[in-house]
């Protein structure tokens, strides 16, 4: 879910032109080099490093992938966009130009004849100077700007907005712009993706379903409804997957306008309780073109679980996990309006939930596709869950809509029975002990939609009278969806990477993603990972430029969020200078460990007032005033780093929990304190580590 990985993919129309393997490849390359060299990379020694794809390079310039201007090559838009899917830079490019987009449009509206500073621009979007330089070339080749400095570089370089920045609605309205113009100039050479043999089917005879990145081998059908088929496949690793398309018999434009909906939704949005939308493509079926997404495949529905005998308190931890991935959709302003057991996807165990099948929801937000939005007259696809406006043709449905389905599962879950009208088994009558979620059910399915509750939020803090402003945490069964609710709360909005290199807000971030309680079922859900890996118990701010975590001082130099995955992949690199020694030592092995380690750091403790040495402390006594004074009370253990040290903050079920990759991790850490390689390396090694399999 934007990061805006395969955003591209659902853009694109029959017609659109995508690049094949060995340009997306080129272009990959290319792209990595322009960051290195924003002045463009030179086009001989590019094309004397790529001998064997003089044509290959040849054609993508005539054809628009590339651009050359005298002896330099540069990467376009457009082939940024292209490069989304599969390169965390390039998605977070198009992150920054989107965002920075939308701010553009604000200050247009509000002085559009003022020219704006590109360090007071910074200020405004509230991102980095560094970001926003990276970002202004692209957002020039969307014809943004009526003026601006050659030198972004220089102190005084400006923008002045353009008109264009009004015409287009979103930021993606002007990337299609750029295929369109790509289709305009495409030949025989590259081919839409519905000209891809493999994706010529026959609708009795599925064998595979193929994407520029991925060819998916089909398995039985598992579901339909609606106009949507759900068959189960494997990707070419083996790794079991689901794929969702139309039915070609059944499309209409606003079914495929509402399927694209689904799909954008499913990719923006990054929650452990929303299904994500892993891949997108198109296929030709009977002769006619269908959209297809693919998604993890889930064990389950909540349907076929409630067959079985489940406790109160799994029932609970279950719908406070619905409860979660709903509100993250009402926080986007998505009204689900097809709450159904049908719709809740549960892995084996029942550990994992996942809202699922947006298909007919309600979307506000201007990214999507919102010609198509459903209408209050049309009939939902299960009508026993529905709410009375949803049944009245006079009546907008809305987030009130999805609170009445889910007070109607709630009691379905714990009783067995849905609630129609006033006769109906009450909660009380299976689980005394949960009486007070009768009035819960019973505010939720009233028949005015103005006397249900407010929001998800107030209905969560009522599942129990007891519960604290925490639940949703504690409620966690994973450290994984536990470090992604904080991170989304530190770190809104990011997909792909966001650096924050000043102190007062990265401290800020990482108080919020630290804060108490840093527990989940009595044990500490959070690690930071380099020496030592440990978990993380608190963390407080102690000066103007350093933080206390654990027994660590860090003088913290900047933080990156990163968003470039699956929700479990989410992590946070910190990197902090080195701090004053304290006196105590002799400081002659500091380059010893730097050769060893890659830093060095000495240990001491602070005793009423007073530093002491690391033996003093063992020793339960120190030398205060000239004399051996023991301790009334125990001294606060720190820690301090001499020379400048990094660090990755990350749940313990984290794919960087892996032994075999501690000695890579540790030598880019290091490298990346030397200057010799860049974050995104880091992030991609990451990214590329397997999901780990064992509890956490």
């Amino acid at each position: 879910m934007a990061s805006e990985r395969k955003k591209r993919s659902a853009r694109s129309t029959s017609s659109t032109t995508h690049a094949s393997k060995v340009e997306l490849k080129l272009l990959s390359e290319l792209f990595d080099a322009q960051r290195r060299e924003p002045g463009g990379v030179g086009y001989t020694r590019f094309r004397a490093q790529h001998a064997e794809h003089l044509d290959d390079l040849d054609r993508m310039a005539q054809t628009g992938w590339i651009e050359r201007q005298d002896k330099v090559y540069f990467v376009p838009l457009v082939a940024v966009a292209e490069l989304a899917t599969t390169n965390a830079q390039a998605d977070s490019i198009v992150y920054l130009c989107r965002h920075i987009f939308d701010c553009l449009r604000k200050l247009y509206v509000a002085d559009p004849e003022k020219q704006y500073l590109i360090r007071d621009l910074a200020e405004i979007v509230d991102m980095p100077l560094g970001q926003v330089r990276r970002a202004l070339p692209f957002l020039r080749q969307g014809s943004l700007f009526s003026g601006y400095t050659t030198d972004l570089q220089a102190p005084e370089a400006y923008v002045l907005i353009a008109e264009e920045v009004i015409r287009r609605k979103t930021f993606d309205e002007i990337i299609d712009q750029h295929y369109k113009w790509l289709n305009s100039k495409n030949d025989s050479t590259l081919q839409p993706i519905q000209q891809n043999s493999k994706n010529r089917s026959r609708h009795k005879k599925l064998r595979s379903f193929s994407t520029p990145l991925e060819t998916y081998t089909i398995g039985k059908q598992i579901g339909q409804g609606g106009s949507g088929i759900v068959f189960g496949a494997k990707d070419e690793n083996g790794k079991p997957v689901a794929i969702k398309y139309i039915d070609p018999k059944r499309i209409t434009g606003s079914r495929n306008t509402r399927f694209r909906n689904e799909i954008r939704f499913g990719q923006q949005i990054r929650h452990p309780n929303i299904v994500p939308v892993l891949d997108v493509g198109e296929i030709i079926i009977d002769g006619q073109a269908t959209l297809f997404f693919v998604m993890p495949l889930y064990s389950t529905t909540l349907r076929d679980a409630l067959t079985g005998d489940f406790s109160a308190e799994m029932a609970l931890r279950i719908f406070t996990q619905i409860l979660n991935g709903v509100e993250a959709a009402h926080s986007v302003r998505v009204w689900h309006r097809d709450l159904k057991p049908e719709n809740i996807l549960l892995s084996e165990d029942l550990e994992d939930v996942c809202v699922a099948d947006f298909g007919i929801a309600h979307f506000e937000s201007e990214d999507l596709y919102s010609a198509a939005e459903t209408k209050s007259a049309e009939r939902l696809a299960n009508f026993r869950y529905a709410a009375p406006e949803q049944r009245d043709r006079d009546t907008t449905a809305d987030h009130k809509s999805d609170l009445f389905a889910l007070g109607l599962m709630l009691n379905e879950m714990l009783t067995g029975e849905v609630p129609q009208g006033t006769a109906y088994r009450e909660i009380a009558q299976r689980h005394p002990t949960h009486a007070h979620l009768d009035e819960v059910v019973a505010e939720m399915i009233r028949q005015n939609p103005d006397d249900r509750p407010s929001s998800i939020d107030s209905v969560r803090h009522r599942l129990n009278p007891s519960t604290s402003k925490h639940i949703a945490s504690e409620t966690f069964t994973s450290s994984t969806a536990f470090f992604s609710n904080r991170f989304s709360k530190a770190f809104p909005g990011v997909r792909g990477i966001q650096v924050i290199d000043n102190f007062a807000n990265s401290a800020g971030r990482l108080e919020i993603l630290l804060q108490q309680p840093l527990q989940m079922e009595g044990r500490a859900p959070i690690c930071w990972w380099r020496s030592g890996d440990m978990s993380i118990k608190h963390m407080r701010i102690l000066s103007d430029d350093t933080i206390l975590l654990d027994e660590q001082e860090l003088v913290v130099q900047r933080v990156a969020a990163v968003n470039a995955g699956s929700y479990y992949q989410k992590f946070v690199y910190v990197e902090v200078r080195e701090g004053t020694p304290s006196g105590l030592y002799d400081y002659s092995y500091i380059p010893d460990s730097v050769e060893e380690t890659g830093f060095a750091r000495e240990e001491f403790a602070i005793y009423d007032g007073h530093t002491i040495s690391r033996a003093e402390y063992d020793d339960g006594a120190a030398i205060i005033g000239g004399m051996p004074t023991q301790f009334e009370s125990a001294p606060e253990l720190r820690l301090r780093y001499l020379t400048p040290y990094n660090f990755l903050i990350a749940p313990v079920g984290s794919p960087i929990n892996n032994n075999n990759f501690d000695g890579t991790r540790d030598q880019l850490m290091n490298q990346l304190l030397r200057g010799d390689s860049q974050l995104e390396d880091l992030v991609d090694s990451v990214m590329a580590l397997p999901k780990l399999v064992r509890p956490n």
